[in-house]
């Protein structure tokens, strides 16, 4: 009868993911695969008035990003920032403006949106050297980045063939400095949520062409 959300699994094989079990939205964490019923539990790892969605650990495993969203929706969006295996119940640290974070895979660069409509943006893990990475002064909306597995390209979605709807939307990919537009996806559906896989050949990506939602696989050209 809950509401799970936005599962990124750990190199620990964990599963940290937002939930409402609480009657508002807070950050859990569980065992992918449990050997007994022990490890199974699920362990509360933030709780507070804010609302924390979207965690991404860095590859060390324990510094972690979360977007959080204020009750009021009066406060942009802004990412934070904490240490998994830290005390409970601390309110991460404020991080920079912005939603969906991406870690680069060599953990030393993050990927994020900000603004409205929303670009990407590039920045150092100290929060130094940002750069827009999205066309500047576009009227299109550019979400969710993810770094491919060699950190040389991001895939994103973006409704840059019909900046009017945020309905139609497609996946792209860049390089990691913001060169070399490339559309991947065409269709007049909401394709969004690209994720890479592992060999990095192909992007995986929710869509809800065909009137249903699904989770679908395209190679990357």
């Amino acid at each position: 009868g809950n509401i799970d959300l936005t599962p990124f699994i750990t190199k620990n094989s964990d599963v940290l993911f937002a939930s409402n079990r609480t009657g508002r939205l807070d950050l859990w964490k569980c065992r992918l695969q449990a050997a007994d019923s022990d490890k199974q539990k699920l362990d509360l790892v933030h709780s507070s008035e804010q609302i924390m969605m979207n965690p991404q650990i860095r590859r060390d495993g324990h510094t972690v990003l979360v977007t959080v969203y204020q009750p009021d929706n009066l406060t942009p969006p802004q990412i934070w920032s904490f240490t998994l295996n830290g005390p409970k119940n601390i309110l991460p640290e404020f991080f920079c403006n912005g939603e969906c974070p991406a870690w680069s895979p060599n953990g030393r660069r993050i990927a994020f949106q900000n603004g409205n409509p929303s670009a990407i943006y590039k920045i150092e893990s100290d929060g130094s050297l940002l750069d827009q990475l999205s066309p500047k002064n576009s009227p299109a909306s550019f979400k969710q980045p993810a770094w491919s597995p060699n950190g040389k390209r991001i895939a994103f979605a973006a409704n840059i063939n019909a900046p009017q709807s945020q309905e139609d939307t497609d996946i792209w990919i860049m390089d990691a400095d913001g060169s070399n537009l490339t559309q991947v996806t065409s269709s007049q559906a909401l394709d969004d949520m690209p994720v890479w896989a592992p060999d990095g050949k192909s992007i995986f990506f929710r869509s809800n062409r065909n009137r249903h939602w699904g989770i679908w696989e395209i190679q990357v050209p």
